[in-house]
């Protein structure tokens, strides 16, 4: 799907630089005025009428090594891409746990960064608290730790608006989300076909991040004796490593970029009591578990893909310490998910598989009872 944007048409060289200067000498003007606090904001009344303009300017000067698309919403490394950068995502969980109100909250904010407002549209101070604090990092996450609101912590809604705040500039702030984008879709277009299923792009970018991402064990001991505050799904797509909290954000925010209903479950261990977070899928009317985690000490296997309940319980979790996007069920109660369906669990013994597209079948090994080796397939038509 193309994003949509105001096509700028301007003839000769001299205009283009003419232009360039203008939105510039504009964008400067904004950042002079800021928040009161440890960040800048957008001057109180001034917006962009073209919000294509304003990432267009950011994204062709910080992202595309080649000259600037005559469409501000061009992809900018690949005109000819098949999937582009989503700005609002959003899973069926998110909304199921947080709301409608939240999430329109969330679009306005986004809508409010890219086209260059210092306020968004937000009912009230408790809904603003849980969006800042959970949304960012699920669904933007370049926004992670860079964005607050301004005026009263504990007040920040102010007739029906909130102000927003930067760690840095807006400017960067853009830059840093034109460089992810950029990222995430040459990940997407060198993983994923167009005529993909869900399944087929789920167990595609399982793959990619089993064979291109590291677990940060340094992270992880250090956990142990203080916080660490750097992790992040931004961190792993665009470093390489992380731990659980990075990887199983990471992945479904690649699902949902490519149309995917997902979201991550949260569970904790029957034997070591620690904590644990992965992905959570819907897949037609299905629930599955998928830990892209555990699948990075076993990238040749389908353990730990399209889990049931049983199966993610027989592998340390009780289902009794399950947890849907947030780890704050008392204040968000939801509905409970049922993972159930048992239709891939052939592919949980498997190894060494590969997807056969054409055919819509997996081609894999196993042991039999016996320990005699085999090849196998499995068809999964329909999903």
């Amino acid at each position: 799907m193309k994003r949509k944007g105001h096509i700028i048409s301007v003839k000769g060289a001299a205009m283009k630089r003419l232009f360039k200067t203008i939105v510039s000498i504009l964008l400067l003007l904004v950042f002079l005025v800021g928040c009161t606090g440890k960040g800048i904001s957008i001057s109180s009344e001034t917006e962009v009428s073209s919000s294509s303009m304003m990432i267009s300017s950011f994204c062709s000067e910080t992202v595309s090594s080649g000259p600037a698309q005559s469409d501000p919403w061009e992809e900018p490394h690949d005109p000819g891409s098949h999937y582009t950068f989503q700005w609002k995502v959003c899973s069926s969980f998110l909304r199921d746990v947080f709301g409608e109100a939240m999430c329109d909250s969330w679009f306005s904010l986004v809508d409010a960064i890219m086209t260059g407002s210092d306020t968004f549209e937000c009912p009230d101070d408790d809904t603003c608290k849980w969006m800042m604090g959970q949304f960012p990092c699920r669904c933007l996450p370049p926004l992670t730790e860079q964005i607050y609101t301004g005026g009263d912590p504990d007040h920040p809604v102010k007739d029906g608006r909130v102000t927003i705040c930067y760690m840095t500039s807006r400017e960067e702030t853009i830059a840093r989300i034109c460089d992810f984008a950029d990222r995430v879709e040459r990940i997407l277009n060198e993983t994923l076909k167009d005529d993909y299923s869900d399944f087929e792009k789920a167990l595609a970018m399982y793959q990619y991040f089993t064979s291109h991402y590291e677990y940060d064990y340094e992270s992880y001991e250090k956990m142990k004796d203080q916080p660490v505050e750097y992790l992040s799904a931004y961190r792993l797509i665009m470093e390489g490593k992380g731990i659980c909290s990075d990887i199983a954000p990471a992945y479904a925010f690649m699902l949902m970029q490519a149309g995917v209903d997902c979201g991550t479950m949260s569970g904790q261990s029957n034997y070591s009591g620690e904590g644990h977070e992965w992905a959570y899928i819907r897949l037609g009317e299905h629930y599955y578990h998928i830990d892209p985690t555990y699948g990075l000490s076993e990238p040749e296997s389908l353990r730990y893909f399209l889990m049931t309940d049983d199966q993610r319980d027989s592998g340390e979790y009780p289902r009794s310490s399950f947890e849907i996007i947030s780890h704050y069920s008392k204040d968000h109660p939801h509905e409970e998910y049922m993972a159930d369906d048992t239709f891939f669990s052939p592919l949980w013994y498997g190894f060494d598989f590969v997807m056969d597209h054409s055919r819509e079948m997996i081609i894999y090994k196993a042991y039999d009872y016996y320990g005699d080796l085999l090849d196998l397939s499995f068809t999964y038509s329909g999903y």
